[in-house]
């Protein structure tokens, strides 16, 4: 298998491993499967993001929405942890509010 060859069984596997459906079966089944936020792990989003960034340099601009979901995924993580690390400095450094 050379590197642009892959199979998509083979990501939709990463991506909810519980189901065993092919992507085709998948779809004719039921409409989007539900994935709990905490399920999707950073290292799988950005693999994810990696992956689509192949899909649409492959495959074409049709594809650039999921692509474009993703890239935005993964800065509302980065900005969420900036605040999150914003929150811990300021708890460290200031006094808690006296009523």
């Amino acid at each position: 298998m050379s590197e642009r060859d892959w199979v998509i069984d083979d990501y939709l596997e990463k991506l909810h491993p519980q189901r065993s459906e092919k992507l085709s079966d998948h779809f004719a089944a039921s409409g989007r499967s539900n994935v709990d936020e905490i399920d999707v792990t950073d290292e799988l989003l950005y693999e994810s993001y990696v992956f689509m960034a192949e899909i649409v340099k492959t495959y074409g601009e049709q594809f650039l929405p999921i692509f474009e979901r993703l890239h935005l995924e993964i800065e509302i993580r980065a900005e969420k942890r900036s605040l999150l690390e914003t929150v811990t400095e300021v708890s460290k450094t200031n006094d808690p509010v006296q009523s």
